[in-house]
């Protein structure tokens, strides 16, 4: 709000009853709401639509575009959820929602993750089309000890595949040109048995690419991800024997 303008924050519960059908419908039971509503220049439907994916911003140099991906996150991992509502010209809300814990609080409280065991280095060829994201979860892997590759399509992740490479495929379900990572995962693991795969993702993937992510038995990191939330995925992979 460069010219000014007013921040109102509402709180309510709110109780969903019915059941949900996508993976962005808040399960049944009780929330917390907490909605922050402004007054300025508000977003276009197609620049709302993204808001919630990491790194995309519209600020230039000024931002980094984690800001409302890590909300995302955070809401999405205490149970609950969050959206977005803006009307160009007139200014936007977002809402997130947390379940509210009962009178055993004990069953609300998260336990506590297991130690994580020492891993294996692995070869891993990770598949993004974002240079920034690339060049950051390349970061990460290398600090766990890992030989790492690096591809921006499915075109290119394929030879190196085929050059008998990488034990692991890290890829990200959508791509900017050519197959998806779920088609390449599957052309991979054909050139490759053996090859152990894993997704990672900006956003809820469509209910057909979700059935067939389960079906694969990989295992989905929704980006941002931690270096430690990486590396217990990564442990979670079967290790190749000679």
């Amino acid at each position: 709000m460069t010219d000014g303008g007013s921040l109102t924050i509402r709180t309510s519960r709110v109780d969903v009853t019915r059941r949900p059908t996508t993976d962005e419908d808040l399960k049944l039971g009780s929330y917390a709401e907490i909605s922050l509503e402004d007054t300025g220049t508000g977003m276009p439907l197609d620049v709302a639509a993204k808001v919630f994916e990491p790194f995309f911003t519209t600020k230039g140099g000024r931002g980094t575009g984690l800001g409302l991906a890590m909300v995302y996150g955070f809401a999405k991992q205490s149970g609950g959820g969050v959206k977005i509502e803006s009307t160009l010209g007139t200014g936007t809300t977002v809402s997130i929602f947390l379940p509210l814990a009962d009178a055993d609080v004990e069953a609300f409280t998260a336990k506590p993750l297991p130690p994580s065991q020492p891993g294996v280095a692995r070869t891993i060829l990770l598949v993004e089309d974002e240079t920034e994201v690339r060049n950051i979860v390349r970061r990460q892997l290398e600090s766990l000890g890992h030989r790492v590759f690096v591809a921006e399509a499915a075109t290119e992740a394929l030879l190196l595949v085929k050059a008998g490479e990488p034990d692991v495929l890290l890829t990200d379900v959508v791509l900017a040109t050519g197959m998806n990572g779920i088609d390449l995962a599957e052309a991979a693991a054909a050139a490759k048995p053996g090859l152990a795969v894993m997704f990672m993702s900006g956003y809820t993937a469509a209910p057909e690419a979700q059935e067939r992510i389960r079906a694969s038995g990989a295992p989905l990191l929704s980006k941002p991800f931690t270096t430690p939330q990486l590396e217990r995925a990564l442990n979670s992979l079967p290790v190749a024997h000679a």
